[in-house]
């Protein structure tokens, strides 16, 4: 009984400190041209700077996704949004070829 007791603490303070939740990513910067190839995009409150150059487009996981964009540049190839939601900041222009 003890063991199966020291199990549940010590499975308990693994999951306190190991295990965090999905934080908000933030594509490209808002200080210099940077170069984004195709992220997956997933969970809530991620974000796409302005000076983010999507190139291959972007696509988000689920229906739960939720990202802001703000780039002045246009988005090379195309979007998939899995019917997550996406923000615009500024116009939304894509490029395809």
């Amino acid at each position: 009984m003890k063991k199966f007791n020291l199990f549940r603490v010590a499975f308990f303070i693994f999951t306190i400190v190991f295990i965090k939740p999905a934080q908000p990513a933030a594509y490209g910067s808002d200080t210099a041209v940077s170069l984004v190839t195709a992220p997956s995009i997933t969970g809530p409150d991620n974000i796409i700077n302005s000076f983010a150059c999507l190139y291959k487009g972007f696509g988000f996981t689920d229906a739960a996704t939720t990202c802001t964009f703000k780039s002045v540049f246009p988005v090379m190839d195309g979007i998939n949004l899995n019917g997550g939601t996406l923000y615009l900041m500024s116009d939304l222009t894509i490029d395809l070829f």
